[in-house]
Order: structure tokens, then sequence, then C-alpha cells
């Protein structure tokens, strides 16, 4: 399956008959079996035994599994007849949309699949599953927004009732999704994939005709990334339409900020893998101050180069090396053990291929964004630490960092200081002070400006250990904290901030 689809490596959720099955597998609480039970049957991530007996190509290592529950008659009666858990995917090759009818899927799919299932009934619009989890505090966190909660409106107070001007927004490349936000009601599209497919784009476009026709929605104003090569941003200024152009990390701060009616400043602390930043170069790992229409950069990581670009996603190594060489040469690193005189790295140094090329690279700063992102020095610590080199999908080395700090404290390991320099750094090591690092700066931030709220979002969000550290962090300084709620705070949120931001400043002129 993982051959014929083009998916090396990236998670597969499966379905399971009942909840007792799912209990089998995975630890399940009260509030996870009523997530898993209920109406829109999301899929659902929980932490899964170890001793499951779940073949270790569908995860992986990964502490989690994906699991749902039934939510069609068909699927009720294809897991009686099976009574097993069973892989599900979506209809399709890795990186393209959902196949929507018979001929297609057969033109398509033919070399995937070994047994089609044909139906009458049409499909008239293509939703991959819902991704969700339970958070340690029990609130549900969305990761996809897909099937069973798209296009249900949120709901936003507007600061003109329906006077408001009717907002659309492009959203962007990535996790894309798009918002129409029309006086006090938001529709965001169902999760689209990342734009750079050409699928993907054409989905967006079919599905922005249809939310067009079902709500009669006609904008007066658009809004988009500021990225200047962003498909989505593209499109929106050729339109004929006043175009509001918003940064990437301030839309994640705008989300929380219209998820939970705020108003006023509040410090923002966006952390992901990709954002294109007001001076040029790659942010990610940012503390704001902002309201919705305005913010300033407050603090952010010390930068280092990606040697190659994108070519640096999908090899880590390169990105690992450029953090070493980078914070090497810094006054004041925030890791100083991440070093190149630091011998624990030895080893993978010596794996590391083409240095004296990275060297040139990173040097003559060619071909080598300056990025201040966390996604990215997650990717290049856990290729320092042997976790993962190469990336068979967004995210993974990410993810693995994170499975192997969970692993650390399940064997009850301390907590070691990575200011500490005699201590071992080591995945929990990074993550803690990852942390202390980013309440030490809200600290700050509140000490010049006297804000005590505190909104998170970004894909790192999405990162279990991190986020619960955080929002335990800060409660304890005294901050008061806001996420996203209804949306996941990964790209799906972006077009909903576009549209608030672009919503203030229209109001503010």
């Amino acid at each position: 399956l993982r051959v014929r689809k083009r998916r090396p490596s990236k998670p597969l959720a499966i379905m399971v008959r009942n909840l007792e099955t799912a209990k089998a597998l995975c630890a399940v609480n009260d509030e996870e079996a009523a997530l898993l039970t209920g109406s829109i049957r999301p899929i659902v991530l929980l932490r899964r035994h170890a001793e499951s007996a779940i073949a270790p190509g569908t995860a992986g290592t990964l502490p989690e599994l994906g699991v749902m529950l039934p939510s069609t008659p068909l699927q009720h009666l294809l897991l009686a007849a099976c009574d097993r858990p069973l892989v599900m995917t979506s209809g399709n090759i890795s990186g393209e949309p959902i196949v929507a009818d018979d001929v297609e899927a057969f033109a398509k799919l033919g070399h995937v699949a070994d047994v089609f299932l044909g139906n009458n009934r049409a499909i008239v619009s293509r939703y991959d599953d819902s991704v969700a989890r339970i958070t340690a505090e029990g609130a549900i966190q969305m990761v996809r927004r897909a099937r069973g909660y798209a296009p249900a409106p949120i709901y936003a107070p507007a600061l003109l009732g329906n006077a408001s001007p009717v907002i659309f927004a492009a959203g962007s490349e990535q996790k894309a999704t798009f918002c129409y936000l029309r006086g006090d009601r938001a529709y965001i599209s169902q999760h689209l994939g990342d734009l750079e497919h050409l699928g993907a784009w054409k989905a967006w476009k079919e599905a922005k005709t249809q939310f067009e026709s079902l709500f009669d929605l006609f904008p007066d104003a658009l809004a988009c990334d500021l990225h200047p090569e962003y498909i989505s941003s593209k499109w929106a200024r050729a339109q004929e339409t006043v175009t509001i152009e918003v940064q990437h990390h301030h839309a994640h701060i705008a989300s929380v900020l219209g998820e939970n009616n705020l108003q006023g400043q509040v410090i923002g602390v966006t952390l992901d893998g990709t954002g294109y930043g007001s001076d040029g170069t790659i942010w990610g790992g940012e503390v704001l101050i902002a309201n919705r229409s305005e913010f300033e950069r407050f603090w952010h990581l010390p930068s280092f180069q990606l040697p190659g670009g994108a070519a640096a996603v999908r090899e880590p190594w390169r990105t690992g090396y450029a953090i070493l060489k980078a914070y090497s040469s810094q006054s004041e690193p925030l890791f100083p053990q991440l070093s190149l005189e630091n011998p624990q790295f030895e080893e993978s140094l010596q794996g590391m291929k083409q240095v004296k090329l990275i060297d040139q690279m990173i040097e003559k700063h060619i071909n080598s964004p300056v990025c201040s992102s966390l996604g990215r020095l997650f990717d290049g610590v856990a290729a320092l630490l042997g976790i993962c080199q190469i990336a068979g999908y967004d995210g993974e080395p990410a993810c693995l960092l994170e499975a192997a700090a969970q692993k650390e404290l399940q064997a009850g390991q301390p907590l070691a200081s990575a200011k500490a320099g005699c201590a071992p750094f080591t995945a929990l090591s990074f993550h803690q002070a990852v942390t202390a690092a980013i309440i030490n700066a809200c600290e700050d931030a509140r000490i010049q400006t006297g804000i005590d709220r505190v909104a998170l979002s970004g894909g790192c969000m999405v990162n279990r250990l991190l986020s619960t550290q955080l929002r335990t962090g800060l409660a304890k300084r005294g901050f008061s904290v806001y996420e996203n709620i209804e949306l996941p705070p990964n790209d799906g949120c972006l077009s909903y901030g576009q549209a608030i931001v672009a919503q203030a400043r229209l109001l503010e002129e």
C-alpha cells in the first residue's frame, strides 16, 4: 500500500469495530471515548499500548495511533464482516485530492487498489476525514478540520454586525483552507491539501465555487499571505478587488483572537515550520506583540540558514549541520551544546554528506535562506541526534523527536537542562530548553508591555509535549493562555486569521 500510494512512512489511520476494540489497542479516557463515538466520528489520535498488535508499518514508532470508528452503514457492514482493525486511507495518490467518481478511480487508482466498490450516489464534494485529539486539559484540539466539521460556520462577533464587509481570505500553501467572513459568521473550507500540487489547486477552486453557491457569498475585499510565491496569494493579487496582505504569523495569532473573541493586544507565540517574514526571511519561532490589525516582532529564535532551501526540509541533516555552524559562531547561543565542538555529534557529523559543499553554500549565501523556524530547528536536532536524517513526509523529524522525548519521560529519566554544559543533549532536554526560552521571552514581553495574555498558535503546537509544557509553564507564571478552539493550530487556521486581520484593517480606515 505504501509503495503504491507513494507514501513511504507517513502514519496510517485504522478503523476498529467498536470502542472496546479501541480500548484494547490504546489508552482511551472519557473525553476521547466521547469523541470517538460521537456523531462526527473523526480520526482520534490516541496513546497506544506498548503491546498493541498493530503492524509496525502502520505508524512506525510513534506513540499515538490514529483511530476511528465506522461512520457509514457500509463501514459497519465491512467491520462486522472482517472483525479486525483495518487500515483506512484516502482514495488518492499522496499529495493529490481524493478521487470522486468511478471512472477517475479506475484511471488513477488502478495500480493502487485490487478491488473497487462503486456506488450510485454521486460524491458532491471532496472531504478528508477530520483528525483530532484530546489535550491534557481535556479540550478537543483539531489537527485537520474536514468531514463532519466543515463547512459549519464559526461564530465571530462582528464589529459592525451585518454591516461588516464581506471578506474572502485565500489561505496558505500547505494544509490549505480558504475563508469567507460575513457578519458574525466565518465559513472555512475543509482541508484542501498542499496547493503546490495541481490537483489540490483545482480542488481549491472547485470548493470555492461550491461555497459561493451554497452561502451566496460575494466578497468586498480579499486577504492573502504576504508570501510572494504562494499560488493562493498570486491568485488574490490578480483579482480586481481590494486585496490585503497579511503576514503569516500575524494571521496565526489573529485566528486565536477571533476564536476567543479577544480585543486589544496579546503576546503572540507562533511556532511552525515556514512562514514568510516581513523582512523577507523565513520565520517560525516568534514572539509577537499583536492585536487584530497590527503586530511587531518582539523576539525570535536565533537565526540560521537552510542550505538548499526546500532540499533542507527533505534532508534534515543539512539543517543539522547548518545549526551547529550558526550556533557555534554566536556569542550567546540559546543552546550552548549545539556546537561543532560538541563530541556528542561527532558520529552524526561523520555521516553527513557533502559538508564542504554545504559550507560553501552557507558562506556564500547560495540558495540558503535565513531562518528562525522552530519546525526547522526540530528537524536539525532530530538529524544531529541520529533520529531522522531524511524526511519521508512533512514534519516526520519533529514527530520522531517528540516520540523520543516521550520515551525518555516514560522511562523516568530526569529532565536535564541544556544550559548545563555537562548534561547530555537529548530530545527531552531540547524540548525543555525550547519551552523555557519561549516562556522567558513572554516574561520579558510582559515586563516591557504589561500584557499578560498569551496566544499560542502554529503547527508546532500539534506537538503534544511542547504545547502541554507551554500551557502549564505560562499558567504557572500567571499568564492567561489562549489557543485555537475549533480550528487546528497549523496552517488550517490561517485563512480565518487573514480574514480577521483584513476586517480589522478595513474598519479602521
